[in-house]
């Protein structure tokens, strides 16, 4: 499929970055037998779909590529700050040292 998806106009450079760098398999879920996941059957050509056939074609797409990724690295952040002797405020965040899958799927 990510092959396929190599020819894409929109994934098509993810896609082939995927191939070249190495690709994620799926850590969970279980496999019922009853149906293979869902992902694209082919790379769609600009023009060819509907504007709702292309956003599930889009959504479908781009948690298929998501779920091969590698995973997103964050760094998490602390500190306390005393102002005035009196007044403590603490502050907590996030930096994101690695975007992974949120590259392609950023929602």
């Amino acid at each position: 499929m990510l092959s396929s998806l190599k020819e894409h106009h929109e994934y098509g450079e993810y896609a082939g970055d995927l191939l070249k760098n190495g690709y994620e398999k799926p850590r969970k879920g279980v496999d019922a037998g009853d149906h293979p996941p869902i992902t694209p059957v082919r790379a769609a050509k600009p023009g060819e779909l509907g504007d709702r056939e292309r956003q599930v074609y889009e959504y479908i797409t781009c948690t298929f590529l998501a779920c091969i990724s590698k995973d997103a690295r964050y760094s998490g952040i602390r500190t306390e700050l005393l102002i005035g002797g009196e007044e403590k405020f603490k502050i907590k965040g996030q930096v994101l040292q690695d975007s992974g899958f949120l590259d392609i799927m950023p929602w």
